[in-house]
């Protein structure tokens, strides 16, 4: 018998090699994804997705209402990031010039903090005027939502 005739389950022999190896390429891939994904750390995803669940519990009355305030959250987002980025430009030539100093630089960076902080301050308050629409039933029932997500994440740093 020649090495030509030879099959394995029907398929010659480097045709079963490509399927064998196609086949343990998937196999990684699945198990990979499936491990990926039962051990991310998304703990930001679900900082903002608490927030959003205002809207799961209140009522359908003032659904659009919540959500409108939700919205105002991310006013002025994309002003602010294009203004910190502007400052990094502005810190980098800063830090590469002749004339830095220590208290110069302190002074930059604690201005593009205040402007995190006010973005910050924003949308927090916009996050409370978002809890105050909701009646005591639908904020007990928000309670146990945050309750949830503190326990989690309370999981997920091992206390």
């Amino acid at each position: 018998m020649t090495s030509a005739e030879h099959r394995i389950l029907g398929m010659k022999t480097g045709v079963a090699r490509w399927v064998l190896l196609i086949s343990l390429v998937l196999n990684f891939l699945v198990i990979g994804a499936y491990v990926g994904l039962t051990m991310r750390d998304d703990t930001r995803a679900r900082s903002s997705s608490v927030i959003n669940q205002i809207t799961v519990v209140v009522g359908e009355d003032r659904k659009e209402q919540v959500s409108e305030i939700l919205r105002e959250r991310r006013k002025g987002w994309r002003q602010r990031r294009n203004q910190r980025t502007d400052d990094w430009s502005a810190i980098a030539d800063y830090v590469a010039s002749d004339d830095f100093t220590s208290e110069g630089f302190a002074a930059m960076l604690n201005e593009q903090g205040a402007l995190s902080e006010s973005g910050r301050k924003e949308s927090r308050s916009a996050f409370a005027r978002a809890v105050s629409v909701l009646n005591a039933e639908e904020r007990a029932e928000y309670a146990k939502i945050i309750r949830a997500f503190v326990a989690k994440r309370s999981d997920n740093q091992g206390r």
